[in-house]
């Protein structure tokens, strides 16, 4: 979500610094004419499209394993790498950091998961203060 800000902020300076530097006369000179003319200003914008994560129904299915429950249909811990893993927040719901591994680690389907790991929400914690 912090990607989507930040590409709205920027669009938006860009709107606003466009907008302030539409029609600029000098100091000096005088309207000819109480005519005034239409300008179109035209703004480039950059869509970031963020993955769409892993399908709800896996998520649903692996989220009692917050509470130390078995996903029910998933797969056992076998074969080659790599293993698919899902990463819950503590209530159960897809944690942020999923977008941190590589794709071919998500599962498709519940019967694809071989492991689920419940991460705690970031804390800020100040240690000292200089």
């Amino acid at each position: 979500m912090g990607r989507l800000r930040w590409l709205g902020i920027v669009a938006a300076a860009l709107v606003v610094v466009t907008a302030a530097c539409g029609s600029v006369e000098d100091a000096g000179d005088e309207p000819t004419s109480t005519t005034r003319r239409a300008t179109t200003t035209t703004v480039a914008t950059t869509t970031t499209t963020l993955a769409a994560g892993i399908d709800d129904k896996v998520i649903a299915a692996c989220a009692p394993s917050c509470a130390g429950e078995l996903v029910v249909g998933a797969a056992p811990f076998a074969g080659p790498n790599p293993h698919p893993v899902v990463l819950l927040d503590p209530l159960g719901g897809e944690s942020e950091w999923i977008d941190l591994l590589p794709r071919e680690w998500w599962p498709v389907e519940v019967s694809d998961v071989q492991l689920v790991a419940v991460l705690g929400f970031e804390e800020e914690v100040v240690i000292e203060v200089c």
